[in-house]
């Protein structure tokens, strides 16, 4: 059973567009982000170049749902980026998901764009 009591295969999919004009990796997830996609999105991360002194662009604007593991992933995502000598910004979150932010308090540890 997932979230919402249906029951359905995990999926996420994730897209990466790179900009080198304006210095920025934009991750795209599409899905939930729980227990059994973050490894996925994390996979994924870690194969991301990112360019120094540029920006780590995660959009949330197709995730319908994170849980605790979704926090998790952000968290990590942002360690990369600052290992990498770059910002991160979580853009568009729902407004579910949003609430999660909230909630955890990452909002006021990590810019989010509304």
């Amino acid at each position: 059973m997932n979230h919402d009591g249906i029951h359905r295969e995990p999926s996420i999919r994730t897209r990466v567009i790179g900009c080198t004009a304006c210095d920025e990796v934009t991750l795209y997830l599409d899905g939930d982000v729980d227990l059994a996609t973050a490894p996925q999105v994390e996979s994924t991360m870690v194969r991301l170049e990112l360019p120094a002194g540029g920006t780590l662009i995660i959009d949330l604007s197709d995730v319908g749902f994170m849980d605790s593991h979704g926090v998790q992933m952000l968290l990590r995502a942002h360690a990369l980026a600052v290992g990498a000598g770059c910002s991160m910004l979580i853009r568009s979150p729902q407004p579910i998901v949003a609430k999660v932010l909230d909630i955890t308090g990452l909002d006021q540890v990590l810019a989010v764009s509304l």
